[in-house]
């Protein structure tokens, strides 16, 4: 871990130590992850979690952190989607927007502000006393960067037996046509019994050329709470998206996730959920579709801290043209954590020579009664069923499209959301239509 390279402090970290000086925190939040930040220091590839990531590229650039805070409301109304009309929430460079959202579907018990504003209030212990245990033991230097350069980002408090109907959908906007850089932060808890929809997405038809996003979400599941989080990362090929998602989920909670990314220079999702609570659930699904020399990359790891709790990761990569995936999951079942039930699977499909997979899925279990599996699979399409549909009147492009199609069917369609699902299709389909011929 390092903070230059061949003795030279690398111009990221340079720029970031300047921005970091001149804001002269005393936010002790924010000081004591830069302090963390700087023990861990950036990742080298000789790091496990980032072997794949090309960091010397990112470390030779430099990114603006300035924002104007403009935004036309036509980016914010084209980026919302049916279902959420009247229950999205606008982040611009970063920042929490209450006065740009619309909050009108979302019931009036639930508690939404500024982090500033929720660290003055009657939640401010709770949030402190909550990052700062987060902060001395994670281990990502990108989610400590996060928490040091973040602005004023959202404190969600969902109250017991709450159930909000509507999905929730949080956008992130950009003020700059390139050259950002921004670090939203959420944190968000969800009381007992309660049930949200959470949907994460950039603006849409409009993302920056080029940007280097660094986002964090902290999210508490209690007792019997139900949080089902839908990540869209839209990107372009010069942006860099690091996203972070920490879970914590207690007795008979339930964390569900669904993954959606069109890669770029380089994207990175990092989920870790720790089910702390017996009976409790975690379901994380994720696609990347990938084309050119886009990249994803994927690190997750459950944790089974109580007896009796369930988790099942499932990712799938399709990837043509010179891209590149990764996959590094891990379920980690402690020795209390008897009765588990954890599988894992990747699969990728690769349809160019040029295409590269990386896969790496583990186990770590010091339970004896447990039911446990993972695996990997990295496959072309099967001739044998080219064959067949070419000889029912498809085209061979048509055929690729088709089974291509079915490959990432499985994944799209546990989405229920309407909206949502066929938004995904949608996607799905413009890439297939781009690359066929």
């Amino acid at each position: 871990m390092t903070v230059k390279e061949n003795g030279v402090r690398t111009p990221f970290f340079a720029h970031l130590e300047e921005t970091f000086t001149q804001r002269a925190t005393q936010d002790e939040v924010k000081l004591t992850a830069w302090k963390e930040f700087l023990q861990l220091g950036l990742p080298t590839k000789k790091s496990e979690r980032f072997h794949y990531v090309p960091l010397k590229d990112l470390y030779q650039n430099t990114f603006s952190i300035e924002s104007s805070s403009a935004i036309s409301q036509e980016v914010i109304s084209a980026s919302v989607l049916e279902a959420c009309r009247g229950s999205y929430l606008v982040f611009v460079d970063g920042c929490f927007r209450k006065d740009l959202s619309c909050v009108d579907s979302i019931s009036k018990q639930v508690l939404m502000m500024n982090l500033s504003q929720a660290r003055k209030s009657s939640y401010g212990s709770f949030y402190q006393t909550r990052t700062m245990q987060r902060l001395v033991k994670e281990k990502d230097p990108f989610f400590l960067m996060n928490a040091a350069m973040s602005s004023d980002g959202l404190f969600l408090y969902v109250p017991p037996k709450v159930i909000v109907e509507a999905p929730i959908q949080c956008i992130q906007c950009f003020s700059k046509d390139r050259g950002s850089m921004v670090f939203p932060k959420a944190q968000v808890f969800i009381g007992a019994g309660a049930k949200v929809e959470w949907i994460s997405s950039q603006q849409s038809g409009s993302v920056p050329a080029s940007f280097y996003y660094n986002g964090a979400t902290d999210i508490s599941v209690e007792e019997g709470a139900h949080f089902s989080h839908y990540l869209l990362a839209d990107s372009t090929d010069g942006s860099w998206i690091f996203d972070s998602v920490r879970a914590t989920v207690k007795k008979g909670g339930i964390y569900h996730s669904s993954y959606l990314s069109c890669g770029g220079k380089c994207v990175r999702y990092d989920v870790q959920v720790s089910l702390c609570g017996e009976g409790s659930e975690a379901r994380l699904h994720g696609l990347s579709f990938l084309e050119g020399k886009n990249q994803s990359h994927i690190h997750v790891e459950v944790e089974h801290d109580a007896p009796g709790c369930r988790s099942h990761q499932w990712f799938k990569n399709v990837l043509t043209d010179h891209s590149l995936a990764s996959f590094a999951g891990k379920i980690f079942v402690r020795q209390i954590a008897q009765k588990t039930e954890a599988y894992q699977l990747n699969n990728s499909l690769l349809l160019s020579d040029g295409a590269i997979v990386n896969s790496k899925p583990m186990l770590e279990i010091f339970a004896d009664d447990v039911k446990a599996s993972h695996g990997a699979t990295i496959s072309e399409l099967n001739e044998e069923q080219l064959f067949y549909l070419q000889t029912r009147g498809l085209s061979r492009e048509q055929a690729k499209a088709l089974l291509t199609l079915g490959f990432c069917k499985d994944i799209i369609s546990e989405i229920p959301i309407d909206c949502l699902r066929s938004a995904a299709f949608h996607r799905i389909e413009a890439f297939l239509a781009k690359h066929q011929g």
